[in-house]
Formats: structure tokens, C-alpha cells, sequence
């Protein structure tokens, strides 16, 4: 089946009613239509292109789920030749496509799917502290899941020399191919479930510790924090005035900087050695401002 025409199917069912990606992608299911979810999400966005003016693709979220469907404007607001929606995408924190993060996602996608390894043959940059050593020798590695995380697409799985999970940017993959080595993906699809559950993000923890983390914060902020969502342990408790966010995950460079985002609108209550962390980067900003050298690329998050 062309793109046009799985499109078509998909306007025609999410006029009628509400459908997550997974339920859409369980409309295609003849034996010559292997349609990925990843592909499901990318008809989802050219859905627009074939809507009539006063309709629109509508997002709804309950309970982590994401359900689509399509809409008609009930005010019939008319719009210009260069308008189609109501809703203005920022495009802020998109990641830009490239071919060859398609090819990447394709290569990857394709492995996991036949639950072989990859070999990569060459690595760039550090974006999940996962390459802070910054390798350049060809390793393989066992793909267990692509996740789309900040509206930027990493590769999450094992690394069997290293005997470790580690989560990559697909932007960061020069050079990869799908390797000639089966592997078990119930079992490290496990492993791997369970460390992604301790971080915060997909940024690699400083160690292996789970700590009972306690944040205290505005009212106000409280409010938008509580409604969205940002780890599944996430719970706020109000206490007299104060409204106190309570984590249960890993210490790493995400949630760091993610603390830094809130600017004076928030207070670490413990545990003590993330106010260390805390107060550390406050420091080297510091440095920073008053120095006059060329800034090189650190990371204190070093594993213990």
C-alpha cells in the first residue's frame, strides 16, 4: 500500500473516532503490510496536507497514552492559503532531519526487528554521557528499543564488551550496519527496561544508586509541573505551604540541568549529594563568566 493510501485510511478511522498510534498502526495487517509505529508517526504528521480547511489533527493524552483524532473546527474559523492549522508549532528542541539519521533509524529499526546486533563503526560527540570517552574503535552493540525523547530519536540497548546499557543519538552514529549475530531480546530488553527506569531522561546516571529525591518549589511552578510528565516515579506532595516534588531515579546531567531551567523557583532538599552536584555546576558557570579561555568540553558527572 502507497503512503497516499494508508493516509487515506488513516483520516477516514480518526473521523470517526479516537485511536492511538498503536491502534492505527493495527489497521494495516496483511501479511505484506509491515508498517512500523515510527512509520505510523511520520503519516501522522502529513495527515494536515489532507484535511479539509475547517478540520485539524486533535492530540489528546490520558494516562501516558496519546490519542488521535481528527476534528472539525466548531467555530469554522477560515483560514488564509498559508495557514492549515490552528495550532503554531516552535519547532524548539526539534531535532533536524537528515538523511542519514533516516538511514540510522532505518538500519537500527530493522535489527531490533530481526533481533540482531549492529556494529558501530564510528561515534561523534557526547549526548547521553554514554560516549564521554568518546570511542573510535567498531563495537557491537544489541538495540532494544529507538526512543523519541525531547522530539530528538536515540537508540537505547547493550553493549555486550562492556556488559553495560547504553543509550546513543542516532545523530551521533557515523557509520553503521546490521551485524550477522542473533541475540536474546527478551533478556536484555529486561535489563535494559530496568536501567532506563532509574534515569532521569535518557543521560546516563553517575552511579548505580536510586535516590529519594525531594525538591521543594513554587506553588505556581508546582501547578506545571504536576501536569506534565517527566518520570513515572514524579508525585507532588503539599505540605503546610510547601509543595514538594518527590523522585525516585538516578542522579545524571539531564536532571541537573533540568533543576538549573527553574532558575530560583526551586530548593534541593536532599538527597545531599545532588545539592553537591548541584552546587558544583553553579560553580563552573562561575568560572565560566569570569574566565577569558576558550571553553572545552567537560562532564562532571563522572561514573563512581
Amino acid at each position: 500500500m502507497k503512503q497516499i493510501e494508508r493516509i487515506a485510511v488513516i483520516v477516514n478511522s480518526l473521523k470517526e473516532k479516537q485511536l492511538t498510534a498503536k491502534e492505527i498502526k493495527n489497521l494495516f495487517t496483511k501479511p505484506d503490510e509491515n508498517i512500523s509505529i515510527r512509520q505510523i508517526q511520520r503519516d501522522l504528521k502529513d495527515v494536515s496536507h489532507f484535511l479539509n480547511e475547517d478540520e485539524y489533527l486533535n492530540l489528546f493524552k490520558e494516562n501516558k497514552t496519546i490519542y488521535y483524532s481528527i476534528i472539525r473546527n466548531k467555530n469554522n474559523i477560515h483560514y488564509s492559503e498559508n495557514e492549515n492549522t490552528i495550532i503554531l508549532d516552535t519547532n524548539f528542541h526539534h531535532q533536524i532531519d537528515t538523511d542519514k539519521i533516516q538511514k540510522n533509524l532505518s538500519n537500527v529499526e530493522r535489527a531490533i526487528i530481526n533481533k540482531k546486533n549492529i556494529i558501530i563503526h564510528s561515534i561523534k560527540n557526547d549526548e547521553t554521557g554514554d560516549n564521554a570517552e568518546f570511542m573510535s574503535e567498531d563495537f557491537s552493540f544489541f538495540p532494544i528499543h529507538i526512543i523519541n525523547h525531547r522530539n530528538t530519536y536515540y537508540v537505547g540497548g547493550w553493549n555486550p564488551k562492556k556488559k553495560l546499557v547504553q543509550i546513543f543519538g542516532t545523530n551521533q552514529l557515523e557509520h553503521l550496519e546490521i551485524g550477522n549475530k542473533y541475540f536474546s531480546y527478551q533478556k536484555y530488553k529486561s535489563i535494559f527496561d530496568e536501567e532506563f527506569q532509574k534515569r532521569f531522561g535518557v543521560t546516563k546516571n553517575i552511579n548505580k544508586e536510586v535516590y529519594d529525591i525531594k525538591i521543594e518549589m513554587s506553588a505556581v511552578l508546582a501547578g506545571f509541573i504536576s501536569s506534565h510528565q517527566w518520570h513515572d516515579s514524579q508525585k507532588i506532595i503539599k505540605k503546610n505551604r510547601n509543595y514538594i516534588l518527590h523522585l525516585q531515579c538516578g542522579i545524571n546531567r539531564e536532571l541537573l540541568g533540568w533543576l538549573y531551567q527553574w532558575m530560583y523557583n526551586i530548593r534541593i532538599i536532599e538527597p545531599s549529594i545532588l545539592n553537591i552536584y548541584y552546587q558544583r555546576g553553579l560553580n563552573e558557570m562561575q568560572k565560566n563568566k569570569d574566565s577569558k579561555q576558550s571553553l572545552i568540553y567537560r562532564n562532571i558527572f563522572e561514573e563512581k
